[in-house]
């Protein structure tokens, strides 16, 4: 700007504005006529020479709140990374989900034991299994076994009830045989194991799962593998897989003889013989008990069967000697009752 451009311009105000105008710029004489302002503030306090940056924004900051940006990830108190997450976290910040069901529950069978198994859960710390003993089962019918949670995905239960004794067997003894007696019972089979249903879940710092699908388990059956039989006040004796067995030893039956009379002279054609108090008794008493085993136990006990052996129907047979002396007896064909008319006999005897 020339001089006296700015001062016509000054002038023309006609009235000067208590500080509000600049002190007059320092000039000086540049030698072709211009004047030139030497203390580079063009008289309005500005820099002349500096760039105007009101519109220059490419090295601008943003100076506004970003605090619901930038705080999204925080460090707490105790060191550990606030990631936000609705539950626990890692250390790093990672957000701890709930983990998911255990898969694949199956239970194997054991004399004494059931062992489950199950596949891993993702982000499971441990599990928990729960039993129920009841053929249809509630959330509040299952027990847990493992309060504190287990890191093996594998679990025996060693607590189940294993199946009832073998029954005892119904027994029977004979007394109608004559050369023994002959014992029988019933067979039996060992009784069901009771069944129990399970459960596993899977825990970690945010909770537990819901239950895996349930699985029902019991006891192997220990079979009845024979049986035992005892005598009157005798041990058990196995006796195999069989149902009965012929007492030989038991006791025969005894006689009595009675008294035998023959007639002398009374009939002149023949001598009648005769036999009297004769009789036949049952042998001796036997007592039977009987009771199925296992591979590892004994069965109930039967009540006690009693048997003896029979003496059978009583038949006579007449002997005759062949003097007066007590020997050389021959028996005599016919002579089989209680009372017999000998016409062979000497006429002399």
């Amino acid at each position: 700007m020339r001089l006296g451009e700015r001062w016509l311009a000054v002038l023309g105000l006609g009235v000067t504005v208590g500080g509000c105008f600049p002190d007059p710029p320092t000039l000086a004489d540049t030698g072709d006529g211009t004047l030139l302002d030497v203390d580079g503030d063009d008289g309005a306090g500005r820099d002349d020479t500096a760039p105007d940056s009101r519109n220059d924004t490419s090295d601008a900051v943003d100076t506004r709140d970003t605090a619901d940006e930038t705080h999204e990830v925080s460090e707490t108190d105790t060191g550990e990374v606030d990631s936000g997450c609705p539950g626990p976290q890692t250390r790093e910040g990672r957000c701890i989900e709930m983990p998911a069901a255990p898969t694949n529950l199956s239970v194997a069978p054991e004399l004494a034991i059931l062992t489950l198994t199950w596949n891993a859960s993702a982000d499971a710390d441990g599990y928990r299994v729960s039993r129920c003993a009841k053929t249809i089962c509630t959330d509040a019918d299952f027990v847990r076994l493992t309060e504190a949670p287990i890191s093996a995905t594998r679990y025996v239960d060693e607590t189940t009830a294993g199946p009832a004794l073998p029954p005892a067997p119904n027994v029977t003894a004979s007394t109608d045989a004559t050369d023994r007696v002959f014992v029988s019972w019933s067979s039996v089979v060992t009784p069901e194991a009771p069944r129990y249903r399970y459960r596993v879940t899977a825990v970690n710092a945010a909770g537990e799962s819901v239950p895996s699908g349930e699985v029902e388990g019991q006891r192997l059956a220990d079979p009845v593998t024979g049986y035992a039989l005892a005598i009157d006040d005798g041990a058990f004796v196995a006796v195999g897989t069989a149902t009965s067995t012929s007492d030989f030893e038991a006791a025969a039956p005894t006689l009595t003889a009675g008294t035998a009379t023959a007639s002398e002279g009374t009939h002149p054609a023949f001598v009648r013989v005769a036999a009297t108090g004769y009789a036949a008794a049952l042998g001796a008493s036997r007592h039977y008990r009987v009771r199925a085993v296992t591979a590892t136990r004994q069965g109930d006990v039967s009540s006690e069967a009693v048997g003896r052996r029979q003496a059978g129907a009583l038949t006579l047979q007449w002997e005759r000697s062949s003097g007066t002396e007590s020997a050389s007896f021959t028996p005599l064909a016919t002579a089989t009752s209680a009372s017999f008319d000998d016409a062979s006999a000497p006429a002399d005897g």
